[in-house]
């Protein structure tokens, strides 16, 4: 995805510093985490070298909240920075405008005083129950960080952007956690300019992808809470809402989603978190194909393609565990086979630990942080395509009338598709699943357009469509997982019989799962469309 519009110079070495962002300034910053062992490579790059000796900082900040971490929980933070011998006072709130993730409205200034004050202005960007809860409770040293920062800039594209260096540590509840990291920020110029930079210094710098700030990193340190795999939220959208602001609001939601999980699974190993980093992935392809007449076809080529890849990276992670805590498990208890059944529980465990593994590193590579960037900046660049109504197209039809007519397609799809029921072992059967899956995300995304109960109705039957294929699926997808076991290293005669079992038990299985998706199938036919 790196195309890079024009390659980084570095500003002279004696430039004077940014100047401080305005209050109400959007802070488009990227963050990255380096082992420590490596930041002498990074030191070492030619880009690096030929920029000259970075600005050197030495950054004490001290972070408020409420006893109850109020700030926190609205997404925002506020902090009394001590450094370049002055006080200054920065309150980040969640931005409602563009479509990055994580993306903060940043309000900053100098102070005379160590202890925060939010004045009027700062008080209008807060949420409103946000403002209810400070005026009753104190505001309380919550968590700091203290740090060395170097920062060289550079101009890439037709824009300016600082790169920088961190060094130190968190304490927060009594505990401390390491500062390693690089941070992009765009100081000025276009949003996809700091992406391709990314993107490219990436690869260059062996860095990788961090989900979450020092402050949000502080919170958990001090709540003492892992981070924990969370569900995809149906927000609430207006039927005169234009549909470029529907498209920002939901992709950032399903791109939140995504990230939340995948930070979980990182601090976990949760295979929930798992399962829920392919629904997001999901949801967001189901949104994708929504909008898609309103942006260009190159731009959906490669979003199709960059998800689907996505997807892959988690499901055999996702189909190793189905196999060990459910298919596996039921068929033991069907058979009651004893002989080989430690062996063959304990070869399966160790198969989700391996795919477990191996999803963890492909997290904490560079291949990821760049995958990552690139989804972000291809969802900003559809973004503006919507927003200028596809290849100059105005926005004629409403949200809900477009999103009536994209639900109508794909249940006129769903209805000829259910004509005939497809084999469990064939490509089509799986595309049918997807199909129903797709239907079932977007009906949700836009339920708030017509009405809850009546998609709710609609979205059961597809539900358990989903469920009877997502079962048939583990099980014709279950094959490669008790080849594999039967065949591995060591695999005794015991070992061989409950293979052959799983293998009798998985047939009759499907026969059933079969009959009974037919029957469902024909529940399809007597959907009502909400819209």
């Amino acid at each position: 995805m790196a195309t890079q519009r024009q390659s980084a110079e570095a500003r002279p070495a004696n430039a004077p510093p940014p100047a401080a962002s305005p209050a109400g300034a959007h802070e488009h910053e990227l963050r990255f985490r380096i082992d420590p062992a490596k930041v002498s490579v990074l030191l070492d790059l030619p880009l690096l070298k030929q920029a000259g000796p970075p600005r050197e900082l030495e950054l004490l900040n001290t972070y408020f909240d409420t006893a109850g971490f109020d700030l926190a929980r609205a997404g925002c933070s506020l902090r009394i920075r001590h450094g370049q011998g002055r006080l200054q006072q920065t309150l980040k709130v969640p931005s409602r405008a563009g479509i990055a993730h994580g993306l903060k409205l940043e309000l900053e200034r100098v102070t005379a005083t160590a202890k925060p004050v939010i004045n009027g202005l700062e008080q209008e960007h807060l949420p409103r129950r946000l403002r209810s809860s400070l005026a009753q409770s104190a505001l309380l040293p919550a968590y700091s960080t203290r740090y060395r920062r170097q920062v060289w800039t550079f101009n890439s594209g037709s824009s300016t952007i600082e790169l920088v260096l961190d060094r130190g540590e968190i304490s927060a509840g009594g505990l401390t956690a390491p500062i390693c990291e690089v941070e992009l920020e765009l100081k000025h110029g276009v949003v996809l300019d700091l992406y391709d930079f990314a993107m490219d210094f990436c690869g260059k710098a062996a860095l990788q992808h961090l989900p979450e700030s020092k402050s949000a990193r502080a919170v958990r340190l001090a709540q003492g809470r892992p981070p924990k795999p969370r569900l995809g939220k149906n927000l609430k959208l207006k039927k005169w809402m234009a549909r470029s602001e529907a498209f920002r609001i939901l992709a950032r939601e399903c791109v939140a989603h995504y990230s939340a999980n995948v930070l979980a699974f990182a601090h976990g190993g949760s295979p929930r978190a798992v399962h829920q980093m392919r629904v997001a992935l999901r949801r967001l392809s189901a949104l994708a194909w929504a909008f898609k007449p309103m942006f260009g076809a190159e731009t959906q080529m490669r979003l199709r393609e960059l998800l689907r890849t996505m997807r892959k990276d988690v499901a055999a992670a996702r189909a190793a565990h189905v196999f060990a805590s459910e298919l596996l498990p039921a068929m033991l208890a069907r058979t009651r086979l004893k002989a080989g059944r430690s062996d063959v529980l304990a070869r399966a465990a160790a198969e989700v630990e391996r795919q477990h593994s191996s999803l963890r590193q492909n997290l904490e590579s560079t291949g990821f942080a760049v995958q990552h960037l690139q989804l972000q900046a291809l969802l900003i660049a559809a973004f503006g395509q919507v927003s200028t109504g596809a290849a100059g197209r105005e926005e004629a039809r409403t949200l809900k009338a477009e999103a009536a007519r994209r639900l109508g397609k794909l249940h006129k799809h769903i209805l000829k598709s259910a004509q005939s029921q497809p084999a469990a072992d064939t490509r089509r059967f799986h595309q049918l699943r997807l199909l129903f899956k797709k239907q079932r995300y977007l009906a949700a995304m836009m339920a708030s357009l017509f009405g809850s109960k009546k998609v709710d109705r609609y979205t059961r039957v597809l539900a358990k469509l989903q469920d009877g294929f997502g079962a048939a699926n583990d099980l014709v997808t279950s094959r490669r997982f008790v080849q594999d076991l039967a065949k591995a290293q060591g695999a005794g005669e015991g070992l061989a019989k409950t293979a052959a079992a799983f293998m009798k038990w998985r047939k009759q299985s499907l026969v059933r799962q079969e009959q009974r998706i037919g029957r469902q199938l024909r529940k399809v036919k007597a959907l009502k469309p909400f819209w």
